[in-house]
C-alpha cells in the first residue's frame, strides 16, 4: 500500500524594511531637529515610528528638519514607502510648521477619514520620492496620522543638505489687475531661491511700501495705472 502524505504549507507575511547602514543619526520621533553641514553624506535616516518594523495604529507624528545655516535647504529622498491607502496619510509641508504650503501628492482627500488623509497626503505605495525645501528657512515638516486598525511597513528616507548659493529671482502676483475706486489688491510673493528679506513698493497706494514677505491689502483711492515693485534678497545678493 502506498503511503500518502499531506503537507500543510503555512505562509507568514511580515512587513519590514530593508536594513541599511546603522551609522549616522536616526529620526523617528516627533520633534524639531537641525541637520548640520557634516551630514551632507546622507547618513541621516528618517523612519516612521516603527523604525525597521511596522508603524503603530492611532499615530500622530510631527517632525521638522531645519538646516544649520542660511543658504542650505533640507532634502529628503524616500527609498521605501507603504501605508494603508486612504486611511494612513503622510503630509509634507514646505517649511518649519504646518502653516507652510503642502508638498502635494495630487490626491484628493479621503472620503473615509479626511482628517487622517487630507487632500495632498501621501499614502498607499505612492512615494514622495525626492523632496526639496524651497522655503526661505530651508525646512521641511512631516505629519503622519494613522487609523485604529490596519498598519503597514511605513517608510525609509535619507536626509541631507543642499547648498543653494543663488541670489533670489523675484516673482509675485496680484489677486486682481483691475479694481474699482477705493478697492484693494492683495499681492503674493513667489520669489525663488530662498529669499530672507522682502521690500515692497506701492507708489500711489496705501501703504506705499512694506517690509516682509506678505504685505497687507493695498488700497488705491484714485483712478490710474500703478506700478508695483519688489526687491528680495538673501545671503548671496538681491533681485
Amino acid at each position: 500500500m502506498k503511503n500518502t502524505y499531506t503537507y500543510f504549507l503555512l505562509f507568514f507575511i511580515v512587513f519590514s524594511k530593508t536594513v541599511f547602514s546603522q551609522t549616522g543619526n536616526i529620526y523617528n520621533n516627533s520633534g524639531t531637529y537641525t541637520i548640520s553641514s557634516c551630514d551632507t553624506c546622507a547618513s541621516n535616516r528618517f523612519y516612521d515610528s516603527g523604525l525597521l518594523q511596522n508603524y503603530s495604529t492611532n499615530e500622530n507624528l510631527q517632525i521638522t528638519f531645519l538646516p544649520d545655516s542660511i543658504g542650505k535647504v533640507v532634502v529628503a529622498d524616500f527609498y521605501q514607502f507603504e501605508t494603508e491607502s486612504w486611511y494612513d496619510g503622510l503630509m509634507i509641508y514646505n517649511g518649519p510648521d504646518t502653516n507652510a504650503s503642502i508638498i502635494s501628492s495630487g490626491r484628493p482627500a479621503s472620503q473615509y477619514v479626511p482628517t487622517l488623509c487630507p487632500a495632498g497626503a501621501w499614502h498607499g505605495t505612492t512615494s514622495p520620492g525626492h523632496v526639496v525645501s524651497t522655503h526661505p528657512t530651508g525646512a521641511l515638516t512631516f505629519v503622519f496620522r494613522s487609523d485604529s486598525t490596519v498598519f503597514f511597513s511605513g517608510w525609509y528616507a535619507k536626509l541631507h543638505l543642499q547648498v543653494t548659493n543663488y541670489t533670489p529671482h523675484v516673482k509675485f502676483k496680484a489677486d486682481d489687475n483691475f479694481i474699482q475706486l477705493n478697492g484693494t489688491v492683495q499681492f503674493t510673493d513667489s520669489t525663488q531661491n530662498n529669499p530672507t528679506h522682502w521690500q515692497w513698493y506701492f507708489p500711489g497706494g496705501t501703504p506705499s511700501s512694506f517690509i516682509g514677505q506678505t504685505p497687507p491689502p493695498v488700497l488705491y483711492d484714485s483712478a490710474g495705472t500703478y506700478n508695483v515693485s519688489l526687491v528680495s534678497s538673501n545671503y548671496y545678493g538681491s533681485d
